[in-house]
């Protein structure tokens, strides 16, 4: 299954798609907890309003979480 990497105004989310490319899994940055989160709604994802969503390579995702985590 494809996935995908967004920053999404500073916080990284990774969208894992089903074979008809359509978001299968979502895990969006929370900064309460500082960590990775499943969301478990995607219907109401941010990602269906991907006006602000900027698509960016694994490698910048894991950079932007690494400086979030720290």
């Amino acid at each position: 299954m494809p996935i995908r990497y967004f920053d999404y105004g500073g916080r990284p989310v990774r969208m894992t798609l089903d074979a008809d490319d359509l978001p299968e899994r979502t895990e969006t940055w929370d900064p309460v907890r500082k960590q990775l989160v499943e969301n478990l709604d995607i219907e109401t994802d941010i990602f269906f309003d991907n006006r602000y969503a900027r698509p960016i390579s694994e490698a910048e995702f894991e950079a932007l979480v690494k400086s979030l985590s720290a």
